[in-house]
């Protein structure tokens, strides 16, 4: 009989309430914070505090993955636990090495244990937020409802290779430490009051239209959403993702969902470390289903 377990890592910006009662682990990442103890992503600071951080510091805080050796032991005490399959995914691999690390160094470390018959099956989101993080959760629901191991796998990959992120931002300083974007683009736009809108899609993240001005973000976002927005698809999940922006700023996005696409009450994901380091406290976006690459 199959029991499925489901670990990620916190990029997937599930909370704690998501999880609660489900069969996911969560392995996240170090938080590393000028003249602070070393912590751990969504464990250790909530979202809320980190974009406060990022805000105040003088020194950026940056973060870096969980050690190998803790995917490990999250594999092995779900073999413990009864668990016969382990499906795990994390942040795209093309924007971070933790999806190899915890799928070939720390499942060869489980083989290394005697560990071998317990199933793990690397599923590589291509994705960054809650792109991959309600996957795992449809996902749970499914193992919940008595779906198969393959059934779930299936439907996991199907979402991966459709779910997109429209998204923006408010400044371009932390676009630029990443690499997103060159420091002369940065330093224009900002003069200029450029905002990028930003395309999430099979695992890369690229600029794909700009406005200006704080005021023209949303509809920039929804401008751009009109044109990857899958309406056919009967199984749509949109998803507000959002760091530090005002409840009038969601708001608008809210509104301009229900009047362009019918959606109503769209969940709302705050991002966490992992995410606003890269994009920044000031960001906000939604996730949906394009159509399937």
């Amino acid at each position: 009989m199959q029991k499925i377990k489901f670990i990620l890592d916190a990029a997937g910006d599930l909370t704690h309430e998501d999880i609660k009662g489900k069969p996911i682990t969560i392995c996240p990442a170090r938080v590393h914070i000028d003249g602070r103890p070393e912590t751990r992503d969504l464990f250790g600071i909530t979202p809320q505090e980190y974009w406060e951080v990022l805000k105040t510091c003088k020194i950026s805080p940056h973060t870096s993955m969980a050690p190998p050796i803790e995917w490990m032991t999250a594999y092995k005490e779900a073999y413990e636990q009864g668990y016969t399959h382990v499906i795990m995914t994390t942040v795209s691999s093309t924007g971070s090495g933790v999806f190899d690390a915890a799928s070939s160094i720390a499942v060869g470390m489980l083989r290394e244990e005697g560990i071998h018959d317990l199933v793990v099956e690397p599923i590589d989101s291509l994705g960054y937020s809650a792109m991959y993080g309600h996957a795992f959760l449809k996902g749970a629901e499914m193992a919940e409802a008595g779906a198969s191991f393959d059934e779930i796998c299936a439907k996991i990959r199907e979402i991966f290779n459709k779910v997109e992120a429209m998204f923006s931002v408010y400044t371009l300083k932390y676009l630029k430490a990443s690499g997103r974007i060159n420091g002369v683009a940065a330093f224009a736009g900002e003069a200029l009051g450029i905002r990028p809108v930003l395309l999430a899609s099979g695992g890369s993240i690229n600029p794909i239209d700009k406005v200006r001005g704080d005021g023209n973000v949303i509809k920039g976002v929804l401008s751009n959403l009109k044109k990857r927005y899958n309406a056919n698809d009967q199984e749509q999940q949109v998803h507000i993702i959002h760091a530090d922006v005002s409840e009038e700023i969601i708001s608008e996005l809210e509104e301009g969902l229900k009047e362009n696409f019918g959606i109503e009450n769209p969940k709302r994901v705050p991002l966490g470390s992992s995410i606003t380091t890269n994009t920044g406290p000031t960001s906000i976006g939604v996730v949906y289903y394009g159509n399937p690459r």
